[in-house]
């Protein structure tokens, strides 16, 4: 669930990755496959978090990373959550030193110390909560006014999702289509 929420967070927001603490997630429990109901929605996020976009360097985010996992195997609210970005780490290595550089990927490629990428994150790590103190310093390309509240992200997503599919029903059903205003319509 919260890869799939932070995937919805990368679309939302279009940056290169998002990364968010394990503990935005509040519903201490299995959502059922089936219907995800609004009630699903304000257990699993009961409070308005905003969404930021910041410039990160690869240092700074590796930084973030071993903020992660500095506490693993605990069940910390620290724990990332991501989407876009893929790292390893070895929880018998001292923190600090958990994360392999080498590992860590942007989308499908390595990341680069010194390179700056959009990273759609919380507000509340923004501001260097749950141990985030490095995040501060990053400049803001997005801040929480313009930014969405997590669950209107979500709710916008399925809204979409559902035009979307009701449009292509509709396309299935009837003889005419859209096409490119280059092109000639016809039915």
């Amino acid at each position: 669930m919260g890869n799939f929420m932070c995937d919805i967070v990368l679309t939302a927001l279009q940056a290169d990755f998002v990364l968010v603490n394990s503990g935005s997630f509040r519903a201490d429990c299995v959502v059922p496959a089936g219907d995800f109901r609004l009630g699903d929605l304000s257990r699993l996020f009961p409070m308005l978090d905003p969404l930021v976009v910041i410039s990160i360097d690869g240092r700074t985010l590796l930084a973030a990373l071993e903020n992660g996992v500095s506490m693993w195997p605990a069940l910390e609210g620290r724990f990332p959550q991501v989407s876009g970005l893929r790292f390893r780490f070895d929880g018998t290595r001292p923190p600090g030193s958990r994360v392999d550089p080498s590992s860590v990927q942007i989308g499908d490629k390595p990341m680069v110390a010194d390179t700056q990428y959009r990273m759609a994150t919380k507000y509340y790590l923004y501001c260097g909560k749950d141990g985030y103190d490095m995040l501060p310093g990053c400049q803001l390309l997005v801040d929480d006014e313009d930014g969405p509240v997590w669950s209107v992200a979500v709710q916008n997503y399925f809204t979409a999702s559902g035009v979307l599919r009701g449009w292509l029903q509709l396309k299935n059903r009837h003889r005419c289509r859209l096409r490119p205003m280059n092109r000639r319509l016809s039915c």
